[in-house]
């Protein structure tokens, strides 16, 4: 049902019976006598508890079409959206903002164990349950994709494709970049990922808010990849179904190095000689893009 600014939102408590229904109709101005509304129903015979939530009606409603709706049980269903990469911390914080959500937070699930997505709660859902909402379907997707690339298994896959989620937003990017890190994960190499670095610095408690440095890949931390070889101890974000399909599918590559590019996307090269030479094209354009710029 498609909300107008003229609809009337009426909330129904747990366990209310007819007679408060039609009292939570009256007080809204939708009914003007609560015992004609009670008898309609009675003598319907379609008489069933009405189902508990918040209700939109129009307030050209007739006694009929109220009946039916609220028989129907067509509670308005809120929404939240949770973006592909988010941490755990950042999840929690969307769900703590939402004004249609209730209860308190217990715990802290584990990192990347909830599923990006937009998802769909009646107006009171608790937040804890939310929360087991999304660690299920989470659990549902990565049985879905097993066995996984690499014969990763799934804590290790869950982790490489954390980082692929955060490396690009490029979908045809993601499989090539999952099958560097794959073979780096075979040779025995240091994975070099950015986003473990920022993560160790971080904790996924907010954004870094400034470009990494040479300086902080010596941070010290078990999440930093340039210091650690393998994965890190914990996936670093939440990645979305894209990101883990793609990942799933991955191969090992020919391709061992990748930068990224002034466009946001990335070159990728095989040898160690051709990752160089990039990075100094990458240089040397950005130095022209900023003499020019000061030429203005």
């Amino acid at each position: 049902m498609q909300a107008e600014s003229s609809d009337i939102w009426v909330d129904i408590p747990e366990n209310s019976s007819l007679f408060y229904v039609a009292h939570c109709l009256k007080k809204a101005g939708l009914i003007e006598k609560s015992w004609l509304f009670v008898t309609r129903v009675f003598l319907s015979g379609k008489r069933k508890k009405i189902k508990a939530g918040q209700y939109c009606f129009s307030p050209k409603m007739s006694y009929t079409q109220l009946m039916e709706h609220l028989l129907a049980g067509s509670i308005v269903l809120h929404k939240v959206c949770l973006p592909e990469g988010v941490t755990v911390t950042q999840a929690l914080a969307i769900l703590k903002r939402n004004p249609c959500l209730k209860g308190p937070l217990e715990t802290c699930p584990p990192e990347g164990s909830l599923l990006p997505g937009t998802y769909y709660f009646p107006k009171g859902a608790l937040r804890k349950n939310i929360v087991l909402r999304l660690q299920k379907a989470m659990t549902k997707e990565l049985a879905s994709l097993a066995p996984f690339a690499g014969e990763l298994s799934a804590e290790d896959f869950l982790k490489l494709a954390s980082i692929v989620e955060k490396e690009t937003r490029h979908s045809h990017e993601k499989g090539i970049i999952a099958g560097i890190f794959l073979k780096r994960l075979q040779k025995k190499i240091y994975l070099q990922a950015d986003p473990t670095v920022i993560y160790g610095m971080t904790q996924g408690q907010s954004t870094l808010g400034r470009p990494l440095t040479r300086q902080d890949w010596n941070h010290d931390s078990p999440y930093n990849t340039y210091k650690n070889k393998g994965l890190p101890p914990t996936p670093i974000c939440c990645p979305g179904k894209e990101t883990l399909s793609s990942v799933a599918k991955a191969a090992p590559s020919d391709f061992l190095f990748f930068v990224a590019l002034p466009d946001g996307t990335h070159a990728f090269n095989a040898t160690l000689d051709k990752h160089n030479q990039q990075i100094a094209q990458n240089k040397e354009q950005r130095s022209k893009h900023i003499n020019k710029l000061s030429r203005k």
